[in-house]
């Protein structure tokens, strides 16, 4: 008997992952809502600044007087998520690297 005649011949088609309702909510299609998403906002010290991140075009780095006032954009839109990311100056960055390999004795 080959595979497609065995296909065929089911009567009854195995709904194995579809038995309780928890098992159908867990395999289901995603449905992706405004509640799902968190809006990622960049933020750098000083005051009414708003400068472009160079590898995100579109994407800017704000000080915190114009972020409030993106944020309450984005409320206004209904994203009530956000992720902040500072800009860590790269004197820090640099100190850490000498750190590491001042502890490693590299």
């Amino acid at each position: 008997m080959s595979s497609t005649t065995e296909y065929l011949s089911l009567l009854h088609r195995p709904r194995r992952l579809r038995r309780t309702p928890s098992l159908r909510r867990m395999v289901r299609e995603t449905q992706l809502t405004l509640n799902d998403l968190i809006y990622p906002v960049f933020v750098m010290e000083g005051e009414n600044q708003q400068e472009e991140i160079p590898s995100m075009p579109e994407i800017y780095r704000y000080s915190l007087d114009l972020l409030l006032k993106e944020i309450a954009d984005a409320a206004n839109l209904g994203i009530n998520g956000i992720a902040l990311f500072p800009l860590i100056p790269s004197d820090w960055i640099l100190l850490k690297v000498r750190i590491w390999l001042w502890l490693n004795q590299l």
